[in-house]
């Protein structure tokens, strides 16, 4: 008997969201467990769902901790609405965050853009600085 309640195509983001840090994979809930396997078949996550805690939607995807450590998972393109299908299926069967943790929420996609726009701006006057320095 198949135990799997929901999988889709998933990709795991590290600290630096950066293309070649994302892993691409399938994410996967069975009945007592979440895995996320890679397209190498390397697997990233295989914990009981009891070890699972404080799952949210974020821009691009979800994240779901797991003790101290925030797992973000994204979905891109059309795959986008797995997010709150995520959400609804992962909220009810996991527990509360550790006594003492302290578990911020991601940010929306505002903050995102406004960071991307604000980085760009500073390269920008920094290419301009040394641009007139050099003059």
């Amino acid at each position: 008997m198949d135990s799997t309640v929901f999988t889709s195509p998933a990709e795991l983001l590290t600290r630096v969201p950066i293309t070649t840090f994302i892993k691409s994979g399938d994410l996967r809930l069975t009945q007592d467990r979440l895995m996320f396997t890679t397209t190498t078949s390397e697997v990233e996550l295989d914990a009981a769902l009891d070890e699972l805690h404080s799952v949210s939607a974020a821009a691009t995807g979800i994240h779901v901790w797991l003790g101290d450590r925030c797992l973000r998972f994204a979905f891109r393109g059309e795959r986008r609405h797995f997010a709150a299908k995520w959400v609804s299926l992962l909220t009810p069967l996991v527990g509360a965050p550790p006594a003492g943790l302290r578990v911020p929420a991601p940010w929306p996609k505002w903050a995102w853009m406004l960071a991307i726009v604000g980085v760009s701006v500073l390269i920008v006057v920094a290419i301009a600085a040394l641009t007139s320095l050099n003059s």
